[in-house]
């Protein structure tokens, strides 16, 4: 029987101890720029495209395409606890937010997504939603639309 070394491919962080097991999503609003989470490459570079993300980027590419039959506005990323949905997040800011990085990691993936040109991601703490002066928040739109300085529908 061949040892395992010679049937995969370890990686670094393993190798160091420096496995990120664990994303938070949080950690995107941290000060702290040497989080993992902030670090796109360090991201997609951890991140195998499992079936649930590639078809996730497949809706989003129905979605958003010129051409789509399909465009629902929002989408459901459930599952149970260590699923994957908060690194299926963090994978899809990073796509969306690093173009050049995320495209890299798309292509050498197979996946077939075409992100918008001009892309603003809100970061909202779901546990805490409010508005920069700290007021509190009647509407989930409120703070997105202060955070893209949008004054709201023209009527």
């Amino acid at each position: 029987m061949s040892p395992i070394g010679e049937l995969i491919e370890i990686r670094p962080e393993v190798v160091e101890g420096d496995l990120h097991g664990i994303v938070f999503l949080h950690a995107l609003l941290s000060e702290d720029e040497d989080v993992f989470e902030k670090d796109a490459a360090r991201v997609l570079d951890a991140t195998f495209a499992t079936r649930a993300l590639r078809r996730m980027f497949q809706r989003l590419n129905t979605s958003l395409g010129d051409e789509a039959a399909d465009r629902k506005g929002n989408f459901i990323i459930s599952g149970g606890y260590g699923s994957g949905k908060s690194h299926m997040l963090l994978a899809l800011f990073h796509v969306l937010t690093s173009p050049d990085i995320g495209g890299k990691w798309l292509s050498g993936n197979g996946i077939d997504f075409d992100a918008p040109e001009s892309v603003e991601v809100v970061l909202l703490p779901m546990t805490q939603v409010e508005l920069q002066d700290r007021s509190s928040v009647d509407y989930l739109w409120q703070p997105i639309f202060e955070a893209l300085d949008y004054d709201g529908f023209e009527h």
